[in-house]
């Protein structure tokens, strides 16, 4: 048996979730069952969420409650003011992990059961499975594998948003375990902002990964103006003409990253397009103003 503390801001307990089965908390907002399966949304540790904040820096504030320190469970208010998931449990937009796991042929998720817990809140759990162990592509990933799943999501059209860390959502396999935040579209700049999302990800988080990766596919990166280049050389590799994404003069390549950076990239989806469309255009238009801003 395990019951699951929601606190409040005060960080009084309001309710309680009782499962009947005893649960490990493994990362995010998953734990294990002991008899296998997996919960997502059941709570985590708390250490921090952020707030709506435009500034020169960005456009959320990281913050601490005090009343939630040192406390596990589920919190309620929102991670990030963009998503409508309480901290540790899941929102309205979660719901699409239940068609997307079916629908795209490369999820590694299968959801067993999906129990709404607060109808006033809107929040919910789900009981899923993983074919990977959820196991992530840095931790011993094939190359060739996502080589194989960049082709398909291009082919068919599923998406990333840009500046999502994507490769955190990749298996080891080539293969994607949360499916939720994702969507279809095969609009040129969404299929190059996947890419740039994978490649960018992958390089920051482990850059002998990336490398290997770059050299799977028979490409070369000397630097971060070449992250663009790359994503279009994957995009034209799988048939889909770049010249719409180019610009129609450039002096160099600095001024092609120039342009594919503020004028395509940061157009398409980003994170809080996922469930606010409104905050997801603003925060475009901060994206753009970084951009513009960045080294003065």
């Amino acid at each position: 048996m395990t019951d699951v503390k929601i606190h409040d801001s005060e960080g009084q307990v309001v309710d309680l979730i009782s499962l009947s089965d005893d649960v490990t908390y493994i990362s995010d907002r998953v734990s294990r069952s002991t008899k296998g399966y997996y919960y997502k949304g059941i709570g985590v540790p708390y250490s921090c969420h952020f707030i709506k904040n435009f500034t020169q820096a960005g456009f959320t504030e990281k913050i601490e409650n005090p009343n939630w320190k040192g406390k596990t469970g589920i919190f309620q208010s929102r991670y990030q003011p963009y998503f409508s998931d309480f901290i540790g449990s899941c929102g309205p937009k979660e719901l699409k992990l239940i068609p997307h796991s079916q629908q795209f042929e490369r999820a590694s998720v299968r959801v067993l059961d999906c129990v709404e817990y607060d109808k006033e809140n809107n929040q919910r759990y789900f009981i899923v499975d993983y074919d990977c162990g959820r196991q992530r592509y840095l931790n011993g990933g094939d190359p060739h594998k996502l080589g194989e799943l960049i082709d398909y999501m291009i082919f068919y059209g599923w998406n990333f948003p840009w500046d999502k860390t994507a490769i955190n959502d990749i298996t080891y396999d080539g293969r994607v375990s949360d499916v939720a935040d994702m969507f279809q579209s095969k609009n040129p700049i969404h299929r190059f902002g996947t890419v740039y999302s994978i490649l960018y990800s992958l390089d920051r988080l482990d850059f002998q990964k990336y490398q290997e990766f770059v050299g799977t596919v028979h490409l070369k990166h000397s630097g971060d103006i070449d992250f663009p280049m790359l994503a279009l050389a994957l995009l034209d590799k799988n048939g889909i003409d770049v010249n719409v994404l180019l610009p129609k003069t450039a002096n160099d390549n600095f001024q092609i990253y120039e342009y594919l950076v503020g004028q395509k990239l940061i157009q398409g989806n980003n994170c809080a397009h996922v469930e606010d469309k409104a905050y997801g255009d603003k925060v475009t238009q901060q994206y753009i103003e970084i951009f513009k801003n960045r080294g003065n």
